[in-house]
């Protein structure tokens, strides 16, 4: 990183001095100033978020005429994107510009001091984090691919991080001629959009190109994988990393997500042509879960022939604590309906035991307080589950 000029110092002597009075001042260890050399702005930064990217510096000099912002545009050259005017405070004075376009996914940026002069810092890269633009935190299942870290052109490869066979170039009856071999075949080339410099940044958007097959882009296959051959670069590929967005992958396993059909490219069976397939589809659905089993709540309506009541015995197998009486079931018929009125029995259990329910019919002959010896006109077995629907019986 660029350091601010020390202030202070030895004091300086005009650039007009002779060759041989220069040397006497350089020997004693004298500054010879020059007007128009200017230094490169230092703490040079920059920062993005979903939104923007924000550049930052300081002031190197105090003789340049002002700032300029520059920025690689698609075709990696690069572009004058802003002018900051000066306040020319050496060691001082900080400035700062936002930029809110974001027509290429790595965003590479310099600044230069302009006077007579033109002093550049170095250039710093970023990826804005931008969940619109691709997912920030890939699967797991997703991230199944290693390579292409440090080539922006030329030979590179990409390669199945379980299997470690390569993409490369095969002849297929059906689909795309795309194969999967063993080794690390370089034949696969990597273009940037932006074309920058430097290792391949979480979140840009590249164009994959293999050798005898063309550029790949998403396209519909009656057989086989939904890729086509291009005969130009398209780039619709992000690079999704274990890290942040505009951090370098640096050899990380990553995910290939693409912007055309908005999905992860994986290894996946095939029936016919290459084995790849995209993410979702190698996903099973998630199957509807079981209805939970027990209730959380037992309704007994008295529906039983000659509308006579029923006495409700409740057993706690779970907890042998024996038959317990829970009163009087009254009938409920209507006329010819039932239930049509009364309140029905209702009994609340415990989550995990189990129950035997039974309505007594104390009026019939020799049934006085007894209990499953015959005078029973209903029995119900079932478990207690606090996440269970409702266990609703008629009697009769």
């Amino acid at each position: 990183m660029d350091t601010p000029p020390t202030k202070g110092g030895a004091p300086s002597v005009s650039n007009t001095v002779s060759g041989a009075a220069k040397v006497a001042v350089a020997n004693a260890g004298i500054e010879i100033h020059d007007p128009n050399h200017i230094n490169a702005p230092y703490d040079f930064s920059v920062q993005s978020n979903a939104a923007s990217v924000t550049i930052k510096w300081g002031d190197g000099s105090d003789n340049e005429s002002s700032f300029m912002v520059y920025r690689r545009d698609i075709a990696g050259n690069w572009q004058a994107r802003n002018s900051v005017p000066t306040t020319n405070r050496t060691g001082s004075g900080h400035y700062s510009w936002i930029d809110t376009d974001h027509a290429v996914s790595g965003q590479c940026y310099r600044v230069a001091a302009v006077g007579v002069e033109t002093a550049y810092t170095s250039e710093a890269c970023t990826v804005r984090p931008d969940p619109a633009n691709f997912p920030q935190s890939p699967p797991t299942g997703a991230k199944t691919w290693f390579g292409l870290s440090f080539r922006n052109d030329g030979a590179a490869w990409l390669q199945d991080a379980s299997s470690g066979l390569a993409l490369s170039y095969q002849n297929q009856t059906f689909g795309i001629d795309l194969g999967l071999s063993a080794g690390t075949p370089s034949e696969v080339k990597l273009e940037r959009q932006g074309n920058a410099p430097g290792p391949l940044m979480a979140g840009e958007k590249v164009a994959l190109r293999v050798w005898g097959t063309g550029w790949l882009k998403y396209g519909v296959q009656t057989w086989g994988v939904d890729l086509q051959p291009s005969d130009t670069p398209v780039y619709e590929w992000v690079v999704a990393g274990q890290s942040a967005p505009g951090t370098t992958l640096d050899g990380q396993d990553f995910a290939l997500w693409n912007t055309a059909t908005q999905d992860y490219l994986v290894r996946g069976h095939q029936t016919w042509g290459v084995g790849l397939n995209w993410y979702s589809k190698t996903q099973q659905p998630t199957p509807t879960a079981p209805p939970p089993s027990g209730f959380r709540s037992f309704v007994a309506f008295n529906c039983t022939s000659g509308s006579r009541p029923l006495e409700m015995w409740v057993l706690d197998e779970s907890a042998n604590t024996g038959w317990v009486d829970k009163g009087r079931l009254e009938p409920q018929w209507s006329g010819t309906s039932c239930p049509a009125t009364g309140q029905p029995f209702t009994f609340t259990p415990v989550s995990g035991h189990f129950y035997l329910v039974e309505g007594i019919d104390l009026d019939a002959p020799g049934c006085a307080n007894e209990v499953g010896i015959g005078c029973d006109k209903s029995d119900s077995t079932f478990q207690g589950s606090t996440k269970g629907g409702i266990d609703t019986v008629t009697i009769g």
